[in-house]
């Protein structure tokens, strides 16, 4: 999705049509593009989020974690793809410059089926944390073995398959305790903003399950975006409406959308002035969001083969 609409940038500058993208498209790549020539890639916008708010997220709550439970180890585990491996790298370079030790890393093949000579490194290791980053459906089968090895380290990360509210069913509830971000405040219950729990809970209802994660807030979203722009606008003229849009500041699910210099939406920890990131843990069956702190409806729990 990055690729194409990093592309399709040029073809909107082109033919002089606004462009909100509203799902996917996380790389730096983008706003990167923007900063260089913002005459000419005006008509873009990006309100789906960015990787460089997502792994601050990451690194701010190892932070938490670090001085709540005085934890200082961590294990990094990734698929072995060329996003996953430029993204853990960065991880791991800023967790060591917070005082973290990373003890132990592992690249797997994409599809693999039998973690347990990577788990019992981090076993070993003395890692606290298993920081996971890996996309592919089986990471359900790495996070139940695990759960079966007892490995005394908590994992978190950007884990595809415990996004999904089909997560427990398919770890048979081994995937308890796991942390994993969902990108977007209102995918799970909150009470940070007025309009997540309606948006929660219509949603639920409208489709017969819980709003996965990345995109579903933002993609609903998009289209309030537009609507007020043209509103405050009062004209579809293309001039009228970038400046309308550069203007945004609507008190969404989310949060505030408020847009950068270069177009890019505005993450933060104040849902007055920005919108916020979801980080739930799995606990009984259910994702409890624990970070943001201002987002937050649970605390951080442990498994019992972990002594805090």
């Amino acid at each position: 999705m990055s690729e194409c609409s990093i592309a399709a940038m040029d073809l909107f500058a082109r033919y002089k049509k606004v462009d909100i993208v509203s799902i996917g498209t996380y790389t730096p790549t983008w706003d990167k593009k923007v900063a260089k020539n913002r005459e000419k890639y005006k008509h873009s916008f990006r309100e789906s989020g960015s990787v460089k708010w997502y792994i601050k997220e990451a690194i701010d709550l190892l932070a938490k974690m670090k001085s709540d439970f005085g934890f200082n180890k961590l294990f990094i585990s990734i698929d072995d793809s060329l996003m996953c491996r430029k993204a853990a790298g960065i991880v791991q370079k800023l967790a060591t410059k917070t005082g973290w030790e990373v003890v132990g890393f592992d690249k797997h093949p994409i599809g693999t089926t039998d973690y347990s000579a990577a788990l019992t490194q981090c076993k070993k290791s003395g890692a606290q944390i298993l920081f996971i980053w890996a996309y592919s459906p089986e990471t359900s089968i790495l996070l139940k073995q695990w759960a079966d090895m007892e490995v005394p380290a908590l994992p978190m990360g950007f884990i595809g398959a415990a996004e999904d509210p089909g997560f427990w069913k398919a770890t048979n509830g081994k995937g308890a305790y796991t942390i994993v971000t969902l990108s977007e405040t209102g995918c799970v219950p909150t009470n940070a903003t007025p309009k997540a729990m309606p948006f929660f809970n219509n949603f639920k209802k409208r489709w017969g399950v819980e709003p996965r994660s990345t995109g579903c807030v933002s993609a609903y979203e998009s289209i309030y975006v537009l609507k007020d722009a043209i509103e405050r606008a009062g004209s579809l003229d293309r001039l009228k409406l970038i400046a309308a849009l550069e203007k945004t500041n609507l008190p969404a699910v989310r949060g505030t959308i408020r847009f950068d210099q270069n177009h890019q939406i505005i993450y933060g920890y104040d849902p007055k002035t920005s919108v916020l990131g979801c980080w739930v843990q799995w606990q009984n069956g259910r994702r409890v969001q624990v970070f943001p702190e201002v987002a937050a409806m649970g605390k951080i729990q442990m498994p019992p083969w972990i002594k805090k």
